[in-house]
């Protein structure tokens, strides 16, 4: 199937995408805080909420469970 999207909605997909892996590299060591985690990964994307942060990392979880490519 054949995927309409605009050029934003493919920069934001693999910026999701990046912010996710970062995310899941970075919080991989036990010792690591993730609340100090979240703080570099919005201040790095310019991010303003932690909650947006937590629902791009959703969205590509859920995205990855229905196998669809990032």
């Amino acid at each position: 199937m054949t995927s309409f999207k605009t050029d934003y909605q493919r920069e934001k997909e693999v910026r999701d995408k990046q912010i996710y892996e970062e995310y899941i590299m970075l919080t991989a060591d036990p010792d690591t805080a993730a609340t100090k985690v979240q703080e570099y990964l919005m201040k790095k994307y310019n991010i303003h909420s932690p909650s947006t942060l937590w629902a791009i990392r959703k969205r590509v979880e859920a995205k990855m469970r229905k196998g669809g490519a990032i």
